[in-house]
């Protein structure tokens, strides 16, 4: 485990010119980290509930669509998160943009602990799948206009494959933030 107590602080850490930038695109990270958590946490939650015992078939459909939706959030924002066009804010851009800001003597330690960090091949089969369901069921819906019904997704990804690719991009948005810790479960989600 890093000491925090033992590095310099962000600020020293960073070149003068890009505090701001750093500090607002890290916010802005961890905001969309602890937004797929909480869906996480919410998917599990509602999932293991015992709705059969307590709500009539017929009205267990909105529980249902509780779950699809916090499905599709976290399949859009960490399909982002990873997988984002050129111009989108992903945690692997970032961190590589923090290796630029940082002051020359802090960047072989930081290439060093973000090379530990890497995607192996499992991790990009993973987010590759994470980016073709967003791609083909969440955000567009593959249509065949001689089939009488629409295509259903091809791809599945399991909550272990998330949970996985979730770690992986919480480990590098902990080595992008130096020593600054950030607390991606809010009191009271464990």
């Amino acid at each position: 485990m890093l000491d925090f107590d033992s590095l310099p602080s962000a600020d020293q850490m960073l070149l003068p010119e890009r505090r701001d930038a750093y500090a607002g695109q890290q916010a802005n990270l961890w905001k969309r980290l602890v937004r797929v958590h909480t869906s996480l946490v919410a998917i599990d939650r509602v999932g293991s509930f015992p709705f059969t015992k307590l709500v009539a078939p017929e009205e267990q459909w909105f529980w249902q669509n509780v779950i699809d939706n916090f499905g599709d959030a976290v399949t859009l924002i960490l399909s982002e998160l990873v997988n984002g066009p050129g111009d989108c804010l992903t945690i692997r851009r970032f961190a590589q943009r923090v290796l630029e800001w940082l002051r020359p003597e802090h960047q072989e330690q930081y290439r060093a602990r973000l090379r530990y960090a890497r995607f192996d091949e499992k991790l990009r089969t993973i987010a590759e799948k994470v980016r073709t369901l967003r791609d083909e069921h969440v955000a567009h819906t593959l249509w065949d206009p001689d089939a009488p019904a629409l295509k259903s997704p091809r791809t599945r990804v399991s909550a272990q494959e998330v949970d996985m690719l979730f770690k992986k991009v919480r480990e590098i948005f902990e080595i992008a933030c130096l020593n600054t810790q950030f607390l991606i479960e809010p009191e009271g989600y464990g």
